[in-house]
């Protein structure tokens, strides 16, 4: 048998689509508890924040909100995905606070985090279609048998 990787099934649009509506309100959210970010010498132990994304900082006492914990919790598998992104800015000596075009290593990561779920949502409802395409034929031989 088979399988199509180009899914269009209602769940899968049904996920994808959930998914938009939940980084549209991340944006919101980061938006609304975000402030605008100035790059400074930092005092002593000054946390950096851990997102600046385009001269917008997201707090760092914000950074376990529970909308935060949700958001690790919906799209760890994104999160693990774009872990490399991480690794390869530290092993370059590249700390959180510093900016290309406006966006710190975080912002990025963040940014490639929201890519990536979309293509997570999508293989999860391309799986969960097959297992229940494959419940549904073994039901159908338990009662032909």
């Amino acid at each position: 048998m088979r399988t199509r990787l180009c899914s269009r099934s209602r769940l899968a649009i049904s996920l994808i689509l959930a998914n938009g509506v939940f980084w549209l309100v991340f944006i919101v959210y980061f938006w609304w508890k975000g402030y605008l970010y100035n790059p400074h010498v930092k005092l002593f132990e000054e946390p950096a924040p851990p997102y600046i994304i385009w001269g917008r900082a997201f707090p760092f006492d914000q950074y376990m909100s529970p909308f935060m914990k949700a958001s690790r919790i919906l799209q760890w598998p994104s999160f693990y995905a774009a872990s490399p992104l991480n690794f390869l800015a530290s092993s370059r000596g590249i700390v959180g606070d510093t900016q290309y075009w406006g966006t710190s290593v975080g912002g990025y990561y963040l940014i490639l985090v929201c890519l990536l779920s979309f293509i997570q949502w999508y293989l999860i409802a391309i799986f969960i279609d097959y297992l229940t395409h494959r419940v549904g034929q073994r039901s159908g031989r338990l009662q032909a048998g």
